[in-house]
C-alpha cells in the first residue's frame, strides 16, 4: 500500500513539472538567485517494520503515530523555474509495536543456561525462561536528515501574486535519539522460570507454584517495577523526498509556501539482528530471595531479531516562508 502511494506520488510530480513547464513566467528576474526556507511540517507514517516471535509462535502488530519537524533550506535557481537545494532538517518518526503473547508453559523465551548455587546446598544447571503477555512498546526516534533536491517554481496572474512549487531528491537520515518505552498496564504479565536438568518440571511456570527464593513465578504491570525503557540502536540511512504545494507572495522578497511532502525510505536502519528480547544476567538468583524479573534486560523490539528491516516513511503537510537574498 504504503509502494502504491509512493508510486502515485511520483507520477504526480512528474505530471505537475509537466503542466509548469508549459505556463509561460510573465516575471523578471524573480524567480533567478538564492533563497532561504524554514519550514514547519507534521506527518503521518513512522518507522515501518515487520515483527514476529517464534517463541510465541504468533505475528505482531505495528502501527505508527504522530510525527513532526523542521527545516531549514537554502535553494538556488539557475533561471526562473528550475534549481537545486540542500540544507538541514529534524524530524520526529514514531510507531508502536505490539506482542499478544500469553502466560503459558509452551511459550517462552530460552534465556541460555545457567548455574543455580544454591538449589539444596549443590550448584545446578539450569535453562532461565522468560513468558510475556500483552506487551506494547512505542518507539520515537530523532533524525538529522540533509537532503539535495532538484526544484521547480512557477508563478501565475498579472501581478503573480502566487505559484506553485515542487522538489525531487534524496536525504541522508542520521538518527541522533532513538529510544523505545514500554506502555504500563494491568493487562500486561511477566514470567519467570528455571528447567532443571533432572527435573521433570518447570519450576515457576504457569502451572506449576511460584518459587520466590529463586525469583520464578508471575507478575503484573512488569514494568512499573522494572522500568524496561532504553535506547534503540539504529544506523544512519537513505530516503527518497518529493514535496509539492503553493507560492503565497508576501512581499516582493517573501513567499509564504504551504504543500505536502512523501518521503520513503530506501535503506534498512536495523543496527542489531541476533540479540533476542531478553538478556540473562549472570547471575540470576543470590539464594536470599531475588524480586521476579529482577536484573534481566530488555533489550527491544528494534533491537532485536523479532523484527525485520526498518524502514521510515513520512507524508504530511508543510508550511513555512521563503526568503529571496
Amino acid at each position: 500500500m504504503r509502494k502504491i502511494k509512493l508510486f502515485c506520488s511520483l507520477i504526480f510530480m512528474g505530471a505537475f513539472f509537466t503542466f509548469a513547464q508549459n505556463n509561460h513566467y510573465k516575471g523578471t528576474d524573480y524567480g533567478k538567485g538564492s533563497y532561504v526556507s524554514v519550514s514547519l511540517k507534521a506527518a503521518g507514517g513512522g518507522l515501518d517494520y515487520k515483527l514476529y516471535s517464534s517463541e510465541l509462535k504468533e505475528k505482531g502488530s505495528q502501527s505508527t503515530d504522530l510525527g513532526y519537524g523542521l527545516d531549514l533550506s537554502y535553494s538556488y535557481f539557475f533561471d526562473k523555474h528550475w534549481g537545486i537545494s540542500s540544507g538541514l532538517g529534524i524530524s520526529r518518526y514514531a510507531s508502536v509495536g505490539k506482542l499478544k503473547g500469553g502466560i503459558t508453559d509452551d511459550k517462552f523465551f530460552a534465556l541460555g543456561t545457567l548455574i543455580d548455587d544454591d538449589y539444596e546446598g549443590r550448584p545446578k544447571e539450569f535453562e532461565l525462561r522468560t513468558r510475556i503477555s500483552n506487551l506494547e512498546e512505542k518507539q520515537t526516534v530523532f533524525f538529522f536528515e540533509i537532503p539535495v533536491m532538484a526544484t521547480y517554481q512557477t508563478r501565475f496572474g498579472d501581478a503573480e501574486k502566487w505559484g506553485l512549487y515542487g522538489g525531487l531528491g534524496v536525504k541522508l537520515l542520521l538518527p541522533v535519539n532513538a529510544k523505545f518505552k514500554i506502555k504500563n498496564g494491568h493487562e500486561s504479565q511477566l514470567n519467570v522460570s528455571g528447567k532443571y536438568d533432572g527435573v521433570p518440571t518447570d519450576m515457576g511456570s504457569p502451572s506449576n507454584p511460584a518459587v520466590s527464593k529463586h525469583g520464578y513465578g508471575t507478575i503484573t504491570d512488569p514494568n512499573s517495577t522494572l522500568n524496561w525503557n532504553d535506547k534503540a540502536k539504529l544506523k544512519m540511512g537513505i530516503a527518497g523526498t518529493a514535496d509539492v504545494g503553493f507560492l503565497v507572495m508576501l512581499d516582493e522578497s517573501t513567499d509564504l509556501t504551504i504543500g505536502g511532502y512523501l518521503d520513503y525510505g530506501f535503506s534498512n536502519l536495523k543496527k542489531n539482528g541476533d540479540e533476542n528480547l531478553f538478556t540473562a544476567p549472570t547471575v540470576y538468583h543470590s539464594g536470599s530471595g531475588t524480586k521476579i524479573g529482577q536484573d534481566i534486560h530488555y533489550n527491544g523490539m528494534l533491537n532485536s531479531y523479532l523484527t525485520g528491516k526498518i524502514k521510515p516513511i513520512a507524508f504530511g503537510v508543510k508550511i513555512g516562508v521563503r526568503f529571496k537574498l
